[in-house]
């Protein structure tokens, strides 16, 4: 009987025993990834606050009504608002300056800083040909060779014309070339005039091209080149320049110093008159009205008659008369 009580009571011990529990493994591996993941925030919570502590700042929290604001944007200084006006000047006017006589004298839409007056951009122009801007010195050439904003002064022109050409701007050897040929502000002096037109014309400048044309043509400041002036003019009409497309129209049409050729004339006409060119609008018109290198058309001829002459062109308004049509 002793003997069974003894076994009761050690089995009822070995029950209360405080052995280890056996715990399923998927279990096991889900507590330590739970331990993990906690001592990983820690330690990254510890290094955030080292980072903090060395760069001098501390966590911010974001609270209702404390958004931060974005930064205000860096006001450029005075000197960096007139380099851009220039540059975009520069960028718009290219090879042709009284298209920035016609731009300065518009109310500008660029935004805070530009100048919106006239004579703000006066006095920036001035400035800058002050300090051997070659661009702005033949602005401001033509401010005086044209009195827009300023007393006209053919020296003052022809002054500012000299100092961008002798830093081989070209629009400004061609305009210096222009006084000399009409004695404005300086002697007039056709030999000084081709010079300044050649070295412009050699630089690509589509203007002097077609006057270099015209000086061989006629032989002024050099030997009459008819070769070199047709060379010429057809270097600016291939470069776009209205004036010298009709002109090569007109030389065509009269077979002077290029051979007679309707259908070459028309073409150059047609480009002319495209660009608003009123001279190539009226020749283009006589085309049409005479048949030459194109089926006779009156009614186109007096369309193109109507553009020429709503532009001034003095031909134009007389064929329109002539017609007896209204301009």
């Amino acid at each position: 009987m002793s003997n069974d009580k003894t076994i009761f009571v050690q089995r009822s011990v070995d029950r209360l025993s405080l052995r280890s529990p056996r715990i399923h493994p998927p279990v096991a591996m889900r507590l330590c990834l739970g331990l993990g993941l906690i001592v990983w925030f820690c330690l990254a919570g510890l290094w955030w606050s080292n980072v903090a502590v060395a760069n001098n700042d501390t966590p911010k929290t974001n609270k209702p009504g404390s958004e931060e604001k974005a930064p205000a944007p860096k006001r450029r200084t005075q000197a960096e608002v007139e380099r851009k006006w220039l540059e975009w000047m520069k960028h718009y006017v290219q090879r042709d300056d009284a298209l920035a006589l016609r731009r300065l004298r518009k109310k500008y839409y660029f935004g805070v800083d530009l100048p919106r007056e006239f004579s703000q951009a006066q006095e920036w122009l001035l400035k800058a040909a002050g300090q051997g801007d070659s661009f702005a010195q033949v602005v401001v050439g033509l401010f005086y060779l044209k009195g827009d904003g300023v007393p006209r002064d053919y020296e003052k022109a022809e002054k500012w014309f000299r100092r961008a050409a002798l830093q081989g701007y070209p629009s400004a050897q061609n305009n210096l070339a222009a006084m000399y040929a009409q004695g404005l502000g300086v002697p007039q002096d056709s030999e000084e005039a081709f010079k300044w037109c050649r070295k412009a014309a050699e630089q690509g400048n589509p203007r002097a091209q077609h006057s270099l044309g015209w000086l061989y043509h006629q032989g002024k400041g050099t030997p009459q080149d008819y070769e070199e002036a047709a060379k010429w003019f057809l270097k600016a009409a291939e470069q776009g320049y209205p004036v010298a497309q009709n002109t090569l129209g007109v030389l065509l049409c009269r077979g002077q110093v290029l051979p007679r050729d309707y259908k070459e004339a028309l073409k150059w006409y047609q480009k002319a008159a495209d660009q608003g060119n009123s001279g190539g609008q009226y020749n283009l018109g006589r085309m049409y009205e005479k048949g030459l290198g194109i089926t006779k058309n009156i009614t186109e001829a007096t369309e193109l008659y109507r553009k020429a002459a709503a532009q001034g062109q003095k031909e134009a308004k007389a064929a329109l008369q002539r017609l007896h049509v209204q301009p």
